[in-house]
């Protein structure tokens, strides 16, 4: 059923694209679709993860970008990327502030070191309460490709 409802949504995007194009603007926009989370759905890629369940697929959403004037081939870049990475890639070349308006703090983009990661799914969330409890054996530091289980490092609870 995910495949279906995923390609259902994709195939609700053509004629939007197509719009675009018979309107003249899709050269000039800028389009970014991120998904909010992901799946385990068994990707080949994640079959080679061992002690990690199902969590390391469930960390790989969907982030598809085409910038300004692009119309090159689709292609895959494995970098590393969360959703948090789309605050910069919306921002890109344009003359936007680095600063939050809300909090007067920098906006940074600094992954050269990797990011960590929790597991989600490996702790009892109550979807009531406005805090969780974290279980601090879920997390994780990754770095580069998140396909390569040997870029998965589990954070001991004690560091």
């Amino acid at each position: 059923k995910l495949y279906h409802t995923n390609v259902a949504a994709y195939k609700a995007l053509v004629p939007w694209f197509d719009y675009l194009r018979q309107n003249d603007c899709y050269d000039n926009t800028r389009i970014i679709i991120v998904s909010d989370h992901s799946l385990a759905i068994g990707i080949d890629d994640f079959k080679k993860f061992e002690g990690i369940s199902g969590f390391p697929e469930g960390a790989n959403c969907i982030l598809l970008f085409k910038d300004f004037n692009s119309n090159e081939e689709l292609k895959t870049d494995y970098t590393l990327m969360t959703n948090a990475d789309t605050l910069f890639l919306a921002k890109q070349g344009l003359p936007v502030s680095d600063i939050n308006p809300f909090t007067k703090n920098k906006l940074i983009q600094d992954k050269k070191d990797g990011i960590i990661v929790c597991d989600a799914q490996g702790n009892n969330v109550d979807k009531t309460k406005t805090q969780f409890e974290i279980n601090k054996d879920s997390f994780y530091h990754v770095n580069g490709d998140v396909r390569n289980p040997e870029n998965w490092i589990k954070i001991k609870a004690d560091e």
